[in-house]
């Protein structure tokens, strides 16, 4: 099974990586001064199989752009804690399955409130501890997520990786920050 994986947010396009990203990246042994943003568009949604935000303002925008995306577009924290509770995805059960069933019992309404526990803080313009934290918050909740989603597509192992068991592909820190 191999992954896509592509990054966009709500930022203007083109912006430079933030001093304090670049720089814990560059402790975790990557280095991506090529890295802009790119701003999230209705096509990006389209061509989704799954749409993750770090806040739930990052996910309304999305369903508002595509409010058929909604079923398949849920914050980390929230996605990860739905998953945790569905179990692993068996490898017969299509993604598409999967994510309707993560998705089962969200309304649009409840997801209009703010709900802090669901939303990852921008660690911007706070100390260079901020955005380690940040790193290493990303890093295990992405990590559970793959080993959830993952785990019956060939046996992916925790945290970030490159290549997995039976043909599942990884996706490595790089490949979200290439150019």
């Amino acid at each position: 099974m191999a992954l896509g994986i592509g990054t966009a947010g709500l930022i203007a396009p083109g912006q430079p990586l933030s001093d304090g990203t670049a720089r814990v990246l560059a402790e975790r042994g990557l280095d991506v001064p090529a890295h802009r943003s790119r701003q999230l568009t209705a096509e990006l949604v389209d061509g989704a199989d799954l749409v993750v935000g770090m806040t739930r303002e990052h996910v309304r925008s999305a369903v508002l752009m595509r409010p058929a995306a909604f079923g398949r577009s849920f914050t980390l924290r929230e996605l990860v804690g739905r998953a945790h509770e569905l179990g692993a995805r068996p490898p017969e059960m299509a993604l598409s399955d999967w994510l309707r069933a993560a998705h089962d019992g969200r309304t649009a309404a409840w997801y209009l409130r703010d709900e802090p526990t669901d939303d990852i803080t921008d660690p911007l313009g706070r100390p260079i501890g901020a955005f380690r934290s940040l790193a290493d918050e990303l890093d295990a909740l992405t990590g559970r997520l793959v080993d959830l989603v993952l785990a019956g597509a060939g046996g992916a192992g925790g945290g970030s990786g490159v290549a997995g068991e039976g043909g599942v592909e990884r996706a490595r820190p790089e490949d979200l920050f290439g150019p």
